[in-house]
């Protein structure tokens, strides 16, 4: 699911832990939305990535985009403004779409540049994104989100991370706030 409706999961207690890139555009900054959340949270870092245009990056006949309150439909809908999009395809997942887009030439995708390095997909960079993790801090108890945090902050998560391109870890693990 896209962060809004992860967050808004976490804040009714359907989900322990909520994953987040969002980005705020009045303060220019990412990952504020879980300030709003009216409960007190613990925010990890995890990683950043690349974000932008895969495929067709010329003069795409139609677009594949993630649902809206997901980090990658906003970010299309900021890099193309007031301009007519056209065809506009909407699915579930960064895989999705790139898969999408590699199996219907002529068309474009917002997504990830680690995806789109996978199935060989030009890739145009248009930000890089702050992916953090969320829980309630009151939940810090628990010994799932305690195993959680232990697996996040391990050394072999951070070593997977490097080795993947397009993925860029953050000190994963470190709270946040």
């Amino acid at each position: 699911m896209g962060s809004q409706r992860a967050l808004e999961a976490l804040r009714t207690g359907t989900v322990h832990i909520a994953g987040t890139h969002l980005y705020d555009p009045p303060s220019g900054r990412y990952n504020r939305a879980a300030a709003s959340l009216g409960i007190p949270v613990v925010r990890w870092q995890y990683m950043s990535w690349q974000s932008g245009i895969l495929g067709e990056l010329a003069r795409p006949a139609g677009w594949v985009v993630r649902e809206a309150g997901s980090e990658a439909r906003a970010l299309f809908e900021r890099a193309r403004g007031d301009e007519d999009a056209g065809l506009v395809v909407e699915l579930d997942s960064h895989w999705a779409i790139a898969r999408y887009v590699a199996s219907h030439p002529g068309l474009a995708g917002i997504g990830l540049a680690s995806v789109a390095h996978s199935l060989s997909l030009p890739f145009e960079p248009l930000a890089e994104e702050p992916f953090e993790w969320v829980t309630r801090q009151e939940w810090l108890g628990d010994p799932r989100i305690k195993s959680f945090h232990d697996w996040l902050a391990s050394p072999s998560v951070s070593r997977v991370l490097e080795r993947m391109p397009g993925l860029f870890p953050a000190s994963a693990g470190s709270v946040v706030s």
